[in-house]
């Protein structure tokens, strides 16, 4: 090694020293001390190759010496070549697209670089609260959802399209009524109120705070999607933040010549997969209503037809001693098909209403009883269904198939059409875009519509300056299905599935003649099928229409629920550029949704009665949002990075509401205010509501802050805080609001260089943080004063004029109540190899409510008509697990193949409440310190409460599922049994091992048993509750397949969840209601057939069928007395879209001046797999007791469609 680059220098330096110290002693001392201490600073060149894994050279690579801005390039072999280097020297490469990696030189001359490609999603510039990041720089747990998975459903929510796109994310509905959001929750509940556990929805920088914000949205304007999951990536929302942030951007206009793009669509809506496990084939109704009433001939107690109750309170049958023989009792039942009435002398028409749908050859009918509409008759000589209890092989079915009320399905067409254009210059760009959506459903009473309009303009005037605007227009209208309850209707008049599936296939829509032919009126219409007018004939006697005796036609024709709403929202900014580091931000954005809502009952329908009836309510909201934002941000040559954000917003929310109320139509059909003459009625309608107005108006003020940091690209900080005041609260307004976070990308270590080879990307990262939450308190919670008229004068014109004026107290002052605050910490892990052929994150989270709302006791006061108040008194937490990975299975020029997937697991766990709050379980049948709870209103997802649900206590799963446990069939009786839990009460004891003054419960019927021991009960009253596990499932997510072939690609994208439970009230109260029969209601399943107790199948899992007989069927015993005969798990598997793709090649787009053609077709919902037949865990994340009976399927969409661009 030389002492100097240049030998000369050493010469000269050698000479001079001779002049001035002649001893040749002295001179070589000083040679010696010099070579020594230039040694310290010695220095080398260093050459050598920079690849790529592949082997390849990688022109233009940047080798710098670490420190400085000395450096040099590679040449086209990929070639570099460095002097002057000091021996602990570090050399610094990189390239566009591939990972930074970094080498100390030490006494090395050559040193070869193979550098790793970047994994590409860590370089995607990702939305974050207030402004953008690299997601490789992020500390805080975020997901990114394409918009291409969004935009390839044929969707007109946008929330429907989330469901498993990314991990944390859990969505539900109660119903598929196309234009209504899902209500999304991001990681569980933060809430004890499961209508506040919602995730905040943010446009373009701005809370959506109007309904159904993401049915307003033209998918095709999305750029992007986020997600927001932990404190460091929420805290700036502060006390919005603590479900969780579903970010949402529009597109904007970029630098570049003018794109137009025109996207059109079109497709058939069909209905999903639908079917329950109903009997729908007419024979087997038939014959198991023979089953039914040979059962209850044959094994009736005193000639009731039905089990009977001893003196000890015990159920019992006549199993063991017949009242007859087989042979009488199938003859009899036989017989007596149509008017067995649980009587053996008395016959009139039964609850198969004397609806024959087979001409049965040889056949006489006696009329044997009943008067008017109740007569019936006894079939001689030939059978519908013979004695072997199977249908008469002669019998011939003629019910039009036209005729069945699933013909009241349609194959709906669906249009979407959107055109845009985009582009712009260095001071100038700009994006415009039109777009229609018509998405009728299959069924006639549900549709939606949406027109769009959007316009972003965005410029730079002066080199100091920038402003832009984004505006867009929306104007959607929605039918829904007119009935009684809103979106879960149940058994309400007016629901299509209460008639499809609570109206067996033995009636006809449609009347029918003696010789089977529909029934015409004088304009050539066929008549309904409708009781006591024109009704179908048979020759048994007076038949019934449907449930309701209405025409289920002009039910859905004229009866109307129609919402239209008029949406324009802005998003204005000015942004003024003091230096290259430092910025002023000002956004401005004014919201105003104006909604028609109109409630119509003709008269004579079921829910207009005889008079008619209309509700009509126009609101207006409006929303405006300002926020002013400082922001810094510079990087450091010594590899610091700095950047803070100073802002603050304020929010004002309005809303005004005026409802018309009025009855008593004049003109049919005529739907205008003029026509309505009742005041203050309802004219007899099912509707409800006097005219009114109202309003309310939320204010918000905030101020945040942020700070993120950086070295060398390798250890990132993060800080945030926020400070929300809110009109809400009425002492609390203020709360605080922040999180810091950290993150290490260890493969930028120069320790982690021998990994190079796989692992191209590693960091952990970790947050903690308080965010909050008021979703669950009113606009006026504590404003508890109101005033109302005592009385009104009552005049014959109906003016109502008040007689008196009061001013009353609505409720306890509740001056205490402030923010549930939620304390997050998580933990995460983000990683990619093989050369980014896999990535992936794993993230632990624990989010911890310590003042979550609850209704703790409290004094009662003078007036206050309550012994609860909703305090900050309960701590809720959730716990959980997330994966999201993606593999690049093929990646050649040609062929990709990616497969992606996520998975969640999370419980949420109640730690305390407050103790007055926990009863004294003392002779109760419930575990000390626990207590029922019901389910609470979920409106989000379209869903009221339930009276039953859950058992709580602390330390228990707050969804953790409480009901009967059925014990099979009794094989002395035929019943159902139940299970029975031993308590203290039952052995004639107190708790404390007293005697018990009213001596043995339950008759003394278990006073021998010991105490907790399970035992199996016939008597319904006696059956305990037991926990049945969680309704969280234990996993919870998505995946995607994505595969290309030249230009050809075809996409899948599916969702599932795994464990967790769900109860079908659609089993549990109708189709395992085994001991009812009816041709117009209650349809029963299949599961039934061939599995009741019989003589000859006395290991059946369903007790004995009975005719007519409530509560012997061990599913339901009472009102909300369900067991889990109909308790399923919630494990489902979802294809939610499948699309396959066609595009042109350049030459062809070449010779027509386009940029890009693409067709394409695709399938959504075209199918799932549950734990039960016609069962859709999705509905619920409650655990399905919300959702009610007949429920109303998502729907199935084939589309072909067309992307085209110049």
């Amino acid at each position: 090694m030389h002492l100097f680059h240049k030998t000369g220098r050493l010469t000269k330096l050698k000479t001079i020293i001779k002049k001035q110290f002649m001893g040749k002693r002295l001179i070589t001392i000083m040679l010696v001390l010099l070579t020594f201490g230039a040694q310290a600073f010695a220095q080398s060149s260093v050459s050598g190759k920079v690849t790529d894994k592949a082997g390849e050279p990688l022109v233009g690579a940047s080798v710098l010496i670490k420190g400085t801005t000395n450096g040099t390039m590679t040449d086209i072999d990929g070639n570099y070549s460095l002097s002057g280097l000091k021996s602990n020297a570090v050399l610094v490469f990189s390239s566009i697209g591939f990972e930074t990696q970094e080498i100390s030189v030490g006494s090395r001359n050559v040193i070869n670089v193979t550098l790793a490609e970047e994994a590409e999603f860590l370089n995607d510039v990702v939305v974050v609260a207030y402004g953008t990041a690299k997601k490789r720089d992020l500390t805080g747990s975020m997901s990114s959802i394409k918009g291409d998975n969004i935009k390839a459903q044929s969707v007109s929510s946008i929330s429907r399209a989330l469901e498993g796109a990314a991990p944390g994310i859990q969505l539900s509905s109660v119903d598929g009524q196309p234009g209504l959001d899902m209500a999304i929750r991001v990681r569980g509940a933060s809430s004890t109120s499961d209508g506040s556990a919602v995730a905040l929805v943010v446009i373009d920088g701005v809370p959506a705070q109007t309904s159904n914000p993401l049915s307003t949205i033209n998918p095709s304007d999305i750029e992007s999607i986020s997600v927001l999951k932990d404190a460091a990536s929420t805290a700036l929302y502060g006390s919005r933040g603590a479900n969780g942030v579903i970010l949402i951007n529009t597109k904007k206009g970029s630098e570049g010549k003018t794109q137009v793009t025109f996207d059109t669509r079109i497709g058939w809506n069909s209905v999903g997969q639908f079917n329950m496990s109903n009997m729908t084939e007419a024979s087997d109704i038939y014959e198991y209503a023979w089953l039914s009433i040979y059962n209850s001939y044959r094994y009736g107690v005193d000639g009731t037809g039905r089990p009977g109750v001893g003196e000890d309170g015990i159920p019992y049958t006549n199993f063991q001693n017949p009242n007859h023989t087989h042979e009488e009792a199938a003859e009899f039942a036989s017989q007596h098909l149509f008017n067995y009435v649980n009587s053996e002398t008395n016959f009139q028409r039964n609850s198969l209403n004397n609806a024959l749908v087979y001409d049965v050859p040889g056949a006489r009918y006696v009329f044997s009883g009943g008067t008017g509409n109740s007569r019936s008759s006894t079939m001689m000589d030939a059978y519908l269904v013979n004695t072997n209890g199977k249908l008469n092989p002669d019998a011939k079915y003629f019910l039009p198939k036209d005729s069945k009320y699933n013909s009241l399905f349609e194959t709906a067409f669906r249009q979407e059409y959107n055109a845009s254009l985009k582009g712009g210059t260095e001071k100038l760009n700009y994006f415009a875009s039109l777009g229609y959506t018509s998405d009728p459903s299959y069924i006639p009473t549900s549709s939606f519509e949406r027109y769009n309009g959007r316009v972003s303009v965005n410029a730079q005037p002066l080199k100091w300056l920038k402003f832009g605007s984004n505006i867009g227009y929306t104007r959607t209208t929605t039918n829904e299905m007119a009935t009684r309850w809103g979106r879960n209707a149940g058994s309400a008049g007016g629901n299509v599935f209460r008639y499809v599936n609570g109206t067996s296939s033995l009636i006809s829509i449609y009347m029918l003649d003696e010789n089977h032919n529909y029934v015409y009126d004088s304009e050539g219409n066929r008549l309904e099928n409708v009781t006591n007018k024109t009704e179908t004939y048979s020759p048994l006697g007076p038949t019934t229409g449907n449930a309701f005796g209405k025409g289920v036609n002009s039910e859905f024709d004229k009866n109307k629920n129609e919402t239209i709403r008029s949406i324009f929202t802005t998003r204005s900014y000015a942004q003024v550029l003091f230096t290259k580091d430092l910025n002023l931000l000002v956004n401005f954005s004014y919201d105003s949704d104006n909604t028609d809502y109109l409630r119509y009952r003709a008269a004579g329908t079921y829910n207009g009665g005889l008079n008619g009836g209309l509700n009509k309510t126009l609101t207006n909201r409006f929303i405006l949002n300002n926020q002013i934002l400082l922001n810094y941000s510079h990087d450091f040559r010594s590899g610091h990075h700095v950047d803070a954000l100073l802002g603050h917003e304020w929010n004002h929310d309005k809303y005004h509401s005026v409802l018309y109320a009025s009855g008593y139509e004049l003109i049919p059909g005529w739907i205008s205010g003029g026509n309505f003459i009742g005041r203050y009625t309802n004219g007899g309608t099912t509707l409800s509501g006097s005219p009114s107005w109202s309003q309310y108006e939320v204010n918000m003020e905030s101020y945040i802050g942020r700070v993120n940091y950086n070295y060398d690209e390798k250890y990132y900080l993060s800080a945030s805080i926020r400070r929300d005041g809110s009109s809400k609260f009425m002492n609390n307004k203020w709360g605080t609001f922040g999180s810091v976070g950290a993150s290490w990308v260890i493969s930028r270590e120069g320790f982690m260089s021998a990994t190079s080879s796989w692992l191209d990307f590693l960091k952990v990262r970790g947050s903690y943080g308080v965010l909050g939450n008021s979703n669950g308190i009113g606009s006026y919670t504590n404003h508890t004063w109101s005033y109302s008229a005592t009385s009104y004068q009552q005049t014959t014109n109906g003016t109502g004029i008040p007689a008196g004026y009061k001013l009353s107290s609505g409720a306890l002052v509740n001056d205490q109540l402030t923010w549930e605050k939620n304390r997050e910490f998580d933990l995460g892990l983000d990683f990619g190899v093989l050369g980014r052929r896999i990535n992936g994150s794993i993230d632990f989270y624990n989010h911890v409510t310590p003042n979550a709302f609850y209704s703790a006791n409290y004094s009662a006061l003078a007036g206050s008509g309550s012994e609860t108040l909703q305090q900050n008194a309960a701590v809720l937490r959730n716990r959980g697990l997330e994966i999201e990975l993606s593999f690049d299975i093929i990646r050649t020029d040609d062929m990709t193949l990616n497969f992606t997937t996520n998975g969640t697991h999370y419980r949420t766990t109640l730690i305390e409440v407050p103790e007055e709050n926990i009863p004294d379980n003392t002779n109760l049948d419930l575990p000390q310190g626990t207590w029922q709870a019901g389910v609470g209103s979920f409106s989000a997802s379209g869903a009221g409460g339930a009276s039953i649900g859950y058992l709580r206590g602390e330390g228990r799963d707050w969804y953790n599922i409480y009901l009967y446990k059925y014990a099979g069939v009794d094989k002395e009786s035929g019943l159902p049994m139940y299970w029975h839990r031993v308590t203290n009460a039952d052995l004639g004891l107190n708790d404390d091992g007293t005697a018990r003054s009213a001596g043995y419960d339950h008759n003394g019927r278990y006073k021998d048993l010991k105490l907790g021991e399970n035992v199996k009960t016939l008597v319904s009253s006696d059956a305990s509750l037991y926990e049945m596990g969680s309704a969280t499932p234990d996993w919870i997510g998505g995946f995607n397949i994505n595969f290309r072939y030249k230009n050809f690609d075809i996409s899948t994208q599916f969702a599932y969840q795994l464990g967790g439970k769900f109860f079908s009230t659609e089993y549990g109260n109708g189709l395992y209601d085994s001991g009812y029969v009816s041709a117009v209601s209650e349809q029963k399943s299949t599961d039934l057939i061939g599995n009741t107790f019989t003589e000859d199948n006395t290991s059946a899992f369903f007790p004995m069928q009975w005719w007519n007989t409530d509560y012997y069927n061990g599913s339901t015993f009472g009102s909300w007395k369900y067991t889990d005969m109909a308790l399923f798990s919630a494990s489902y598997l979802k294809c939610k879209n499948i699309t396959i793709g066609y595009t042109l090649p350049k030459k062809i787009l070449n010779a027509i001046k386009a940029s890009t053609i693409r067709v394409y077709a695709s399938a959504d919902n075209l199918f799932y797999v549950s734990a039960k037949k016609g069962v859709d865990p999705s509905m619920s994340i409650l655990g399905g007791f919300e959702v009610g009976q007949y429920v109303y399927p998502s729907m199935r969409t084939i589309s072909l469609g067309a992307n085209i661009t110049f």
